[in-house]
């Protein structure tokens, strides 16, 4: 499947292809390289800006991680129920990410769960936390939004 980006001013015309490129059977398409150059950015960002909020590189990193591992299954599970009636009939397709995708909105909403019971753990004040990573949120949010009109 390919989709076509025209610019009719300038009279030119592309023919993109939905999958950007395989790894073994599993196609990586062109929205989650989108939505991931944005979590590599705002990642990036986050770790330059820490010494502004007095957050330690060792906590930062722990952070980050189980913010974005237990993000991406929250995002699985939200697509997941928004599509029960689909995961029902056979529950296994859960893990398989070739029959649906991830719904950003729940990977957000569970990553801010994580990141406030994170706080506690490692002494930190949640208004430090999220003035910290909410401008990272948002641009991950942006970049999602791109790669979901591509």
């Amino acid at each position: 499947m390919e989709e076509q980006i025209t610019f009719p001013d300038l009279y030119l015309r592309f023919d993109v292809p939905y999958i950007a490129f395989k790894i073994g059977g599993f196609g990586i398409s062109w929205q989650v390289l989108i939505t991931l150059a944005g979590i590599i950015i705002a990642l990036y960002l986050a770790y330059k800006s820490k010494e502004n909020y007095y957050i330690k590189l060792k906590d930062l990193l722990e952070m980050m991680v189980l913010t974005f591992v237990v993000g991406f299954v929250g995002a699985r599970l939200f697509y997941c129920i928004f599509r029960y009636d689909t995961y029902l009939e056979d529950p296994i397709k859960i893990m398989q990410l070739e029959y649906g995708y991830l719904e950003l909105m729940g990977g957000m909403v569970i990553g801010i769960a994580v990141l406030r019971a994170l706080c506690k753990s490692f002494d930190l004040t949640r208004k430090d936390v999220f003035d910290y990573f909410t401008p990272f949120f948002a641009l991950i949010q942006a970049f999602a939004s791109i790669a979901a009109i591509s």
